[in-house]
């Protein structure tokens, strides 16, 4: 599906492209998400162009990959992948705050080695769904998201070639998770007193509780709150 969106996303960048050459005004973004970086989980970069008064495209990627991204005191193997599409629809082109509204396609690709953890759902080739503790297990996450978004292109500076941008979206994700390679495995309703205080004792770090990963091939809602900062030129 990723490669799908690349291939509209370019054909219909390239060819209004010629449309935007002569507009009266400044048509580039350069955008970086405040938001996406605050929790170490990633780094956002995105890049969009204004085709109309009321019109602009976006496209923007994510990152992070590291052996150690201070969850764990272990290396955990984190790798991150994140890819966005978006179009913005302008209400107010003549206003120096431009709201808008949007629609965007976001797709993840995530894994990382887990420690010392809980887990809900068919781990390695066990077909019970159950919750289980385990050791050591490789965590993978692929989702597709969809949502409808409300926001404002905030500027500021003399000269306006700075600004933010607010914006809050719905939607829905399609998530797929899996845990496979697992290690140490035992279903917590078998589970020793032992057993379940150590992973009492090893599930708090920096004072964040842990969460507990749960296998899903199924649709949730989806609420988002993004906080970019932008170059316009």
């Amino acid at each position: 599906m990723i490669r799908d969106f690349t291939k509209i996303f370019f054909v219909i960048f390239v060819n209004s492209n010629a449309i935007s050459q002569e507009l009266p005004f400044k048509k580039n973004y350069v955008t970086f998400d405040i938001v996406s970086a605050l929790p170490i989980t990633r780094y956002t970069f995105g890049y969009e162009r204004q085709l109309n008064k009321h019109l602009i495209l976006g496209a923007g990627f994510g990152f992070n990959e590291t052996d150690r991204d201070g969850r764990d005191e272990q290396n955990t193997h984190f790798y991150f992948r994140e890819y966005k599409f978006e179009t913005k629809l302008i209400l107010t082109p003549n206003s120096k705050g431009k709201h808008f509204l949007s629609l965007e396609y976001q797709y993840i690709y995530h894994k990382e080695t887990l420690y010392h953890g809980k887990f809900t759902g068919k781990i390695n080739l066990i077909n019970n769904y159950d919750t289980w503790f385990y050791e050591k297990g490789n965590y993978k996450r692929m989702q597709n998201t969809f949502n409808l978004g409300y926001g404002v292109l905030i500027p500021f500076g003399a000269k306006e070639r700075w600004g933010i941008i607010p914006k809050f979206s719905v939607g829905y994700k399609f998530r797929n998770t899996k845990l496979t390679n697992a290690v140490g495995v035992v279903k917590v309703k078998e589970a020793s007193q032992e057993i379940q205080d150590e992973f009492k004792t090893g599930a708090y770090n920096f004072g964040l509780y842990r969460p507990v990963y749960e296998q899903s091939t199924r649709k949730v809602p989806n609420l988002d709150l993004s906080v970019k900062i932008y170059y316009h030129f």
